[in-house]
């Protein structure tokens, strides 16, 4: 599946970690880390606007 929008989109590498002491009781930011959890694959496009998730069945 491919998701993109128009967006500026964002480095996937800057963000902070959700696992982070710091970051446990913040109510966003889990996403990506949920997203990785449930695919095989997740890639993004170099800008940040296109990501491939792959789940094989």
């Amino acid at each position: 599946m491919d998701i993109i929008d128009e967006g500026l989109g964002f480095n996937v590498d800057e963000l902070p970690d959700p696992t982070d002491p710091e970051s446990l009781l913040k109510l966003h930011g889990r996403g990506i880390l949920i997203t990785r959890m449930y695919f095989d694959d997740v890639v993004y496009n170099g800008k940040g606007n296109h990501v491939t998730i792959k789940k094989g069945f």
